[in-house]
């Protein structure tokens, strides 16, 4: 059966859960599933249950595509990784994109054959198509299944070479054709409608807190209904129906285009009605996801609205939404109400700051106030989230740090790991000036400084040796000359500095010129450090140019293991940095492996793709980890944190502006 629990409230909603959860007589070593739309909802789930039960053991919070692809490995007997994953599908288009030779990838021959760099420019085109065709293969499934039978069902398509990539693609990969989402989605629906082994399915399936979902998942669940209990718990802001509710900005325009022709004149049914204005204009998945769910045969409906106080703000607004008061016809002016709100309201603030430090400091003062006038509220009630968190990371140390405990998430690994940043960086020492300001800062990094066993006074001599010898750039002068298309005169290049140095510890300055050069005294010498900063030199020049010819993906796996190992020495969580690194090398050779891909991969490529893969979000890092949480503003942060705040909500900051692709 499928239950349907729906509230404007989530407390209410995790309350039903708690209860649903004691009613259910399942196995306790039998994990519990969850289905939710981030692994912060389960964590804050988790929390809950436990506080309501005393205990939560064995609850499993997965993702609505994970556990659907299990019941493709369970059902149908599939791979672990889907054959069609994102990554993988990248690099089968790679394989085949420079070969199309029909009129219809004109453009793409023109684009792929533009001056510069042509692996990158293959494999971000490669990486943008697969991403398209990983969303039909959701959102549009019946195109695909057309596609592969010759067929289009897209009236004038622009994009012809979309249907004949496809084809190709499996044509190439046969064993494709029966692996991706769309086929497999029919097979696991005609599988459920005769399944006979209900052990292969988990007993009880709850959907908590998603504000939208594929009809193609949706679909799915809709089947598992009939052999188990399936529970939706739908944060639903109104009690009344709002499947007409629109924004101002949507009536405008789809008034507009049903209207135009129409000769008869206009009836009250013509218009659309518009409601509240942020539950029409940021209510538009909840809606969608909702009329998708309403259509439902066989559904038990609950309701636990909850009414809010109306002498704040904050609880007018809510009650607002919640009971649709605020509407009327297209073209009718505002409504206004008289409302007596407490005098000491403070429910919503808006502070009007000039920087983003200053934001951070009225953040902190105004939650210390909150704190001394309501002792109940304790930093772990508090979230704060901004359109890039990571924008904001510094000022939140400089402001918070030592004074109030705080987490952030939504950060990747490059955001949060020196190691991995200065690793990034020195992949970039192909392009680079090699600037005497580049070199300090890789050895002033704690890992590579271990390795070398430079302190802080051995860093500081190099310094001054560095400044005092007049290295500024580029490792000497004919390389100078060929990299940068200057003269070669060596000045103020590695080789020079370095020379003058070594001429230094051999010799007086009062001796003369050598050669050309002149020595640089050294009147504390250390001929052991000095010997270290030429081998970091040649290190460096050495890397820099491994790191500039195209390889394969096991060379190139070798080339940045041999790095690690010359140049880093991690303690503690730097290890899991370097292994994470290390792993990603080796994803990097199975995923080409599994294409079938063979070709040399040139440096810029592998640079954007190590770049890409460690810039992937860790949202579930930081989540709630007991005291105030920063987080990007994403969907599904309606936890009911008791005090909630917006940092950068600035003009072309927020709202996001996300520009598809041409061809979509």
């Amino acid at each position: 059966m499928l239950q349907f629990f729906q509230s404007n409230d989530l407390s209410a909603l995790t309350n039903a859960f708690c209860q649903r959860s004691q009613l259910n007589d399942t196995d306790p070593f039998t994990p519990s599933t969850v289905i939710v739309q981030s692994y912060g909802t389960g964590q804050w789930l988790k929390l809950q249950l436990a506080a309501s039960q005393g205990i939560s053991a064995n609850l499993d919070c997965v993702l609505p595509a994970h556990f659907i692809w299990g019941l493709y490995r369970n059902l149908l007997d599939q791979p672990k990784q889907s054959p069609m994953d994102k990554d993988l599908l990248t690099w089968r288009l790679m394989s085949i994109l420079p070969g199309q030779g029909s009129p219809e990838f004109e453009g793409i021959r023109s684009y792929l054959s533009i001056p510069g760099d042509r692996d990158l420019r293959t494999f971000q085109l490669a990486s943008k198509i697969a991403g398209l065709f990983d969303q039909y293969l959701v959102y549009r499934p019946e195109w695909l299944l057309a596609w592969e039978e010759d067929k289009d069902p897209i009236a004038s398509n622009p994009h012809r070479w979309q249907p004949l990539l496809w084809r190709t693609l499996m044509q190439e990969n046969p064993e494709l054709k029966e692996q991706h989402r769309a086929r497999l989605h029919q097979r696991l629906l005609k599988r459920l409608e005769k399944l006979d082994e209900p052990d292969l399915l988990p007993q009880h399936l709850s959907l908590f807190g998603l504000s939208s979902l594929p009809l193609i998942q949706l679909d799915t669940f809709r089947a598992l209904s009939a052999h188990i209990d399936v529970d939706i718990y739908f944060m639903n802001p109104c009690r009344h129906y709002w499947g007409d509710i629109v924004s101002e900005k949507d009536m405008a325009k789809r008034s507009i285009r049903e209207l135009i022709g129409k000769t008869e004149p206009l009836e009250e049914e013509d218009y659309l009605e518009v409601g509240n204005p942020l539950l029409a204009s940021m209510g538009k998945q909840g809606r969608e996801f909702l009329e998708l769910i309403l259509e439902t045969d066989r559904v038990n409906s609950f309701d636990a609205f909850v009414e809010t106080s109306v002498d704040t703000a904050l609880g007018f607004l809510q009650n607002d939404i919640l009971n649709l008061e605020f509407g009327g016809q297209f073209g009718s002016s505002s409504i206004t109400r008289q409302v007596k709100l407490k005098d000491d309201d403070h429910s919503i603030q808006v502070h009007s700051c000039h920087s983003k430090l200053r934001e951070i400091e009225i953040l902190y003062d105004q939650l210390l106030l909150i704190f001394s006038a309501n002792p109940q509220i304790t930093p772990a009630d508090v979230i704060v989230m901004t359109p890039n968190v990571a924008d904001y990371a510094p000022f939140i140390h400089s402001v918070f740090k030592k004074q109030i405990h705080y987490g952030i998430a939504d950060r990747s690994l490059l955001q949060q790991s020196a190691l991995v940043g200065s690793f990034c960086k020195l992949l970039e020492l192909p392009d680079s000036r090699l600037t005497s300001v580049e070199v300090m800062d890789f050895l002033e990094v704690p890992a590579i400084a271990r390795k070398f066993k430079l302190g802080e006074e051995e860093l500081n001599t190099i310094s001054y040796w560095i400044n005092g010898a007049g290295i500024r750039w580029e490792i000497d002068g004919r390389v100078k000359s060929k990299r940068w298309q200057v003269p070669d005169n060596p000045q103020n290049t590695w080789r020079f500095g370095l020379d003058r140095l070594l001429l230094g510890m051999a010799m007086d300055s009062s001796n003369g010129i050598f050669e050309g050069d002149f020595p640089f005294d050294l009147e504390s010498g250390d001929p052991k450090l000095l010997g270290t900063l030429c081998l970091i030199v040649q290190l460096i020049d050495d890397f820099r140019q491994l790191l500039a010819a195209p390889k394969t993906a096991s060379a190139w796996q070798a080339a940045i293991n041999a790095v690690l190992a010359e140049l880093f020495i991690p303690l503690d969580e730097e290890a899991l940095d370097l292994s994470m690194i290390q792993t990603l090398m080796q994803k990097l050779v199975d995923d080409t492996q599994t294409c079938g891909y063979e070709g040399d991969l040139s440096g810029q490529l592998v640079r954007y793709w190590i770049n890409q893969q460690l810039a992937v979000i860790q949202s579930s890092m930081g989540f709630i980890s007991g005291g105030i949480t920063f987080a990007t503003l994403i969907p599904m942060r309606s936890i009911p944190f008791k005090v909630v705040g917006l940092l950068g909500m600035n003009d072309l900051e927020y709202p996001r502006e996300d520009r598809p692709v041409s061809f979509d």
